[in-house]
């Protein structure tokens, strides 16, 4: 019979080097899991955020408008003075 290619304290060194791989494969595998949650967990949040952020522009976008409105007329009014003053 021949000798053996490996012996048994080889395997066993083969196999705690692989358990100890997988472990490390299994703790980040978790981490990253865990970090994801901690993301997720993040979302209502961030949701309630936009939502906030989309209703104050809407009133950003509102008082813009009225006060364009408001400068158009003052112009408006300017000029006429302006004219009255300067041709009269």
């Amino acid at each position: 019979m021949g000798k053996k290619a490996y012996d048994d304290d080889d395997l066993h060194r083969v196999a705690g080097f692989m358990a100890e791989h997988i472990e490390n494969e299994f703790r980040t595998g978790f981490q990253a899991l865990e970090a994801i949650r901690e993301d997720v967990k993040k979302i209502p949040k961030m949701e309630q955020d936009i939502h906030d952020i989309k209703a104050d522009i809407k009133v950003i976008k509102a008082v813009l408008i009225d006060t364009n409105k408001d400068v158009r007329g003052h112009e408006k009014r300017i000029a006429r003075l302006e004219s009255t003053v300067y041709h009269a």
